[in-house]
């Protein structure tokens, strides 16, 4: 496909009236805890050449017009993950950290076919294919907004049918700016995208159309991090989360982490957990779950249990820890006493459940997939999904995954709760 193809006259361009020039309303400040964070611009015409050179196959012509039909085996057939959500993420596959927007670059798509005509429209309407783009909300907490950026030579000759659609199904803004400097382009972003994205783009001098979908997701988990000690969610102010159970032999590995994020009492010092305060000071924790279906009692029996530890205690208590319990605890020397109470407390830790917060998980022999619901906003929730390769590099993964791996990986997700989990476990 040669590029002069993409030059053929397109029913952007002709008489209007003006329009008006851009003004950024002024937006507050507030706090903001982002999770996904993605932008998309898309240059007309220009963009889209590197776009139908890398994703376009081939093509076939047809008899009744002298268009080519085109196809395209990343063709959109709905609103589904699709091999499309994943082609851009392979064909940049550097090896560096990438967040990318499909349903941005969807959108941006949709724009551009509006304004094409010939050859160049049917090239994209092969990728976009059956895709509908659907309405999102705007709130403090989403951002959808699209933009259409027209250097202003052209004030005089842009179709005005072209800007009513933009405007009416994409709620899209039209603004003129001469592009002496990218100082309109960025304050949109800015302002779109919660002040996250700022100075994105360096130099607009070389071009004189820009369609740009801009989305900022600033949104809480449906549910943060449980607390212990009384306290009540989301764990502010001197707000703990622990999981422990008393006679769960861990190795030192696992020993360490539960020291590391558990208080199981009051003396914090000891176990100091993970405080959370509403402030920037906790960059990262681990989130636990702990579910006992193994009956020890059923397994082994009442009686050879106490029997082995009742024999185990007497060679332990003469040890210098166990009078050093002594001390502390008076009562633990009392034998027959401490042996009751551990069986007890032994008892009650079949059917336990603790988890540090709610999620879903799968695990098999080559991946690792976790989800996350956030919470609902304006009728929408969206869930954070995270997959990790267990035996091969990110990058060697990203190259052969398809997206029907990738749906049944999420179709496979389990909540962490007890009765998803087998018993004997």
């Amino acid at each position: 496909m040669e590029k002069e193809e993409l030059q053929e006259e397109t029913p952007i361009v002709e008489q209007k009236e003006k329009l008006p020039n851009y003004g950024a309303p002024k937006k507050k400040n507030k706090l903001v805890l982002p999770i996904i964070l993605v932008l998309l611009i898309v240059v007309l015409l220009v963009g889209f050449y590197f776009f139908q050179e890398k994703l376009i196959p081939k093509n076939k012509t047809t008899k009744k017009t002298d268009v080519k039909e085109v196809y395209s085996e990343y063709r959109m057939s709905g609103n589904g993950l699709e091999s499309f959500d994943l082609a851009f993420l392979q064909l940049e596959n550097n090896q560096k950290n990438m967040v990318y927007s499909p349903l941005s670059i969807k959108y941006a798509l949709e724009m551009l076919q509006e304004g094409a005509a010939g050859q160049t429209k049917e090239q994209i309407r092969a990728v976009v294919g059956d895709y509908q783009p659907r309405k999102y909300p705007n709130n403090e907490h989403m951002s959808f907004a699209n933009a259409m950026f027209i250097r202003n030579t052209f004030q005089d000759s842009v179709n005005e049918k072209y800007i009513q659609t933009l405007k009416e199904k994409y709620n899209a803004e039209v603004i003129l700016d001469p592009f002496e400097n990218p100082n309109t382009i960025n304050n949109w972003v800015s302002e779109k995208t919660f002040k996250l994205i700022n100075n994105l783009v360096d130099d607009v001098s070389a071009q004189d159309f820009f369609l740009i979908n801009a989305l900022a997701i600033d949104m809480l988990w449906n549910n943060q991090m449980h607390c212990a000690h009384g306290h009540k969610a989301p764990c502010v102010g001197d707000g703990y989360y622990s999981i422990h159970y008393r006679h769960e032999k861990l190795d030192d590995q696992e020993e360490s982490a539960y020291g590391r994020t558990s208080a199981p009492y009051d003396r914090e010092d000891l176990f100091p957990g993970i405080k959370f305060d509403g402030k920037d000071n906790i960059k990262t924790a681990e989130i636990l779950g702990d579910f006992n279906r193994y009956d020890i009692i059923k397994d082994l029996g009442e009686e050879y249990i106490r029997k082995t530890v009742t024999e185990a205690y007497h060679k332990w208590l003469p040890t210098e820890e166990g009078q050093q319990v002594v001390q502390y605890d008076p009562e633990a020397a009392d034998v027959e006493k401490s042996i009751d109470k551990y069986m007890e407390g032994l008892k009650s830790n079949y059917g336990k459940e603790q988890h540090s917060t709610d999620f879903s998980l799968y695990v098999d022999d080559d991946v690792k997939v976790f989800a996350k619901d956030l919470q609902e906003y304006d009728g929408m929730t969206l869930q954070y999904v995270g997959i990790m390769p267990k035996k091969v590099k990110l990058a060697d993964y990203i190259k052969t995954v398809k997206s029907d791996d990738i749906t049944t990986l999420i179709q496979n997700l389990k909540e962490v709760k007890m009765e998803n989990f087998k018993e004997g476990v």
